[in-house]
Formats: structure tokens, sequence, C-alpha cells
């Protein structure tokens, strides 16, 4: 079960190491891990996601019924700029570690006139409903696909003979 306190789910986005050394040489001992994160943007959350009560505008906490889905949050509700609100300093999007007072957790820069209310700053994962300089041209790009085949493992040269008639 999946509970969102905050933190994106792993289903969209999860770390390679969930406990990182503290120093530099317990990180050498354990071999040098190496540190990524392994993203997911546009996954569906699972059925067992669990929303945690949210807190209204009087204090009091409300639950919110799971819909299955990212919130999408309409970029009107930040402000007359159109844009996510964001850190003044370095750009940071609002999230649920910002302080009610504007303190970005990143930069610790300070940034006024931000709604620290909403959901962006309650939920691990939001998305927002942009156009404007988001949208930058007329007609939409095709994908494109890259397949990578890892050939590393001593057996796989077995399979070439599989790869050679695709």
């Amino acid at each position: 079960v999946v509970q969102d306190d905050g933190n994106a789910s792993p289903e969209l986005m999860r770390a390679t190491v969930y406990h990182f050394p503290h120093t530099r040489a317990v990180w050498h001992h354990a071999g040098d891990l190496p540190l990524g994160v392994v993203c997911t943007p546009l996954a569906v959350p699972s059925a067992d996601v669990v929303s945690r009560p949210r807190r209204a505008m009087n204090g009091t906490l409300q639950d919110v019924p799971n819909n299955r889905g990212v919130p999408i949050l309409p970029v009107s509700a930040h402000g007359p700029t159109g844009l996510p609100p964001r850190c003044t300093h370095c750009a940071a999007y609002i999230n649920p570690f910002f302080e009610t007072n504007g303190r970005c957790n990143f930069c610790e820069g300070r940034t006024h006139r931000l709604n620290t209310t909403g959901l962006a700053m309650q939920l691990g994962t939001v998305e927002y409903d942009v156009a404007g300089p988001y949208v930058v041209r007329e007609t939409p790009v095709q994908p494109i696909y890259l397949y990578a085949i890892d050939l590393t493992c001593t057996s796989a040269s077995s399979y070439f003979d599989i790869l050679e008639r695709l």
C-alpha cells in the first residue's frame, strides 16, 4: 500500500538506493554505491494508493477520495502569471517541504506571495495544466523510439541468432 505522505509514490519516482551512507568513508567502504533516480512521469498509480487526509483552510482534516489519478492543478489558481509556483531564486517547484513562510527547501531563499495552502504543498505528486511559454510548437512532435540491448551477459552470445532475425 502506498500512502501519499508528501513524497512521490515509488511507482512514479524511486531512488536506486533508499538508505545512503551519511559519510563519505562509509560510502567508500560500501563500494561507492551509485545513486540514481528512476522516473516514470506518466505512470498511473495503482489501486492501492491511499490518500492522506488534507488540511482545510479552517485547520480541520478532510478525507479526499482516491480517484486513482495524479491531481491536475490549473495554473490560474496560482496567480496572474499563469505559471506553476516556483522559487524565485533556484526555480524549484513548491512542494510539501517548502516552509509556509515561503522559504525554499532547496536553496533556503524566500519567495513572497505563494499559496502555501494548496494541494501542491500537501501532495507528493501533482501535475499542472500549463500553456503559454510551455507550449512552443504549433504542431506536436512525433515520439522517437530508441531500443537498447544490453549484451554484457556471458550467455548473450546464444541470443545473437535471434537478434539477427529481428
